[in-house]
């Protein structure tokens, strides 16, 4: 179960939520940022034990013809 909320920060959206395993509640978020006119990049990031963000995955997405 996720719950959250997402915001322009500068040129990129970031949504902050909060991933729920079990009783233990992980703070995350989502950074969508355009890279050029033709691609853009979505980051997660979770909090570590000590609170720290951390990155998980990074994907590119590219538009082709």
């Amino acid at each position: 179960m996720l719950d959250g909320v997402g915001r322009w920060e500068g040129n990129e959206v970031v949504t902050e939520f909060k991933m729920h395993e079990g009783n233990k509640t992980i703070p995350a978020r989502i950074v969508w940022a355009e890279k050029d006119s033709r691609s853009f990049t979505a980051a997660m990031y979770v909090a570590d034990p000590s609170g720290a963000m951390k990155r998980d995955w990074t994907f590119l997405h590219l538009r082709v013809k």
